[in-house]
């Protein structure tokens, strides 16, 4: 690792899994899959929030160096060696102004390019939030107007996600709060998620104290 790089989190996913992720280049699939790990794990999240800053960075560094005006001593140094030739000096101007053009070219293409990248992270953040925001609802009215075994089940309008919880067990802790454990189905573009968890009614609703993911990751804690 060279001096002054920041370790990669533990995760599965590697250094070049996160790249092709954040270029757009990445599987379907392992989109998805990460979506989902960058919102259980902070440390994966704020690693994927560095690497993103600098792409940020390079693509803003790259634009600047394209966008460049041809160097008025290359312009002058040009002029200098065709002084004795006074006919090839007519070339100068319109191959100076070719040369802006595409710059400038370039420089819109670069432009446009990051403009998607930044609609569709911001598109993908708009649906993290949307995602968070219709969990929480289910686990609230789950949890506050279901009986034991009664599912409570939720299906976003806008885009292909849907959430089930279906309450098992209730009990007060030695604190005196109401709990209550509960099974979870998560609906992702086909594929499920399968959760258990307890959730304790403090404060006037229901905190999640504990998840675990069923499955080929049973018993991971989030």
């Amino acid at each position: 690792m060279a001096e002054g790089e920041k370790p990669m989190p533990e995760t599965k996913w590697t250094e070049e899994d996160l790249w092709a992720f954040i270029d757009r280049e990445a599987p379907l699939h392992h989109v998805r899959a990460i979506l989902a790990d960058e919102r259980s794990d902070p440390a994966l999240a704020e690693r994927i929030r560095e690497m993103r800053e600098e792409a940020a960075e390079l693509s803003a560094a790259m634009d600047m160096d394209l966008a460049e005006p041809v160097p008025a001593d290359l312009i002058r140094a040009v002029e200098r060696a065709s002084a004795p030739k006074r006919q090839s000096v007519r070339w100068l101007a319109p191959v100076t102004a070719m040369a802006a053009t595409v710059a400038l070219a370039v420089g819109i293409g670069a432009w446009i390019g990051e403009k998607r990248l930044d609609d569709r992270l911001a598109a993908m953040d708009e649906r993290a939030r949307s995602e968070q925001a219709l969990l929480a609802s289910v686990l609230q009215e789950g949890l506050e107007r279901r009986l034991s075994g009664e599912a409570h089940e939720v299906a976003a309008n806008d885009f292909d996600f849907s959430a089930s919880l279906t309450p098992v067990k209730t009990y007060k802790s030695v604190s005196g709060h109401w709990c209550r454990e509960f099974e979870e189905i998560i609906r992702r573009g086909g594929e499920d998620l399968r959760r258990r968890g307890v959730a304790c009614r403090l404060d006037g609703g229901w905190r999640r104290v504990e998840t675990v993911i069923e499955g080929e990751e049973a018993g991971r804690r989030l």
